[in-house]
């Protein structure tokens, strides 16, 4: 297989996505939404 420079970098490009969209899915969830959803939960000020 010959690839030049420019499918390997769009290929390199197409992996990291797929890396970074597999470890924002695989980890654990923070806290909650902080009341902005909708739910029960009273809506926290923003910080500063």
């Amino acid at each position: 297989m010959n690839l030049d420079w420019q499918s390997l970098t769009a290929l390199a490009v197409v992996l990291l996505a797929a890396v970074l969209l597999l470890r924002r899915m695989l980890r654990p969830k923070r806290g909650g939404c902080g009341g902005g959803c909708g739910c029960r939960v009273p809506r926290q000020p923003k910080q500063k």
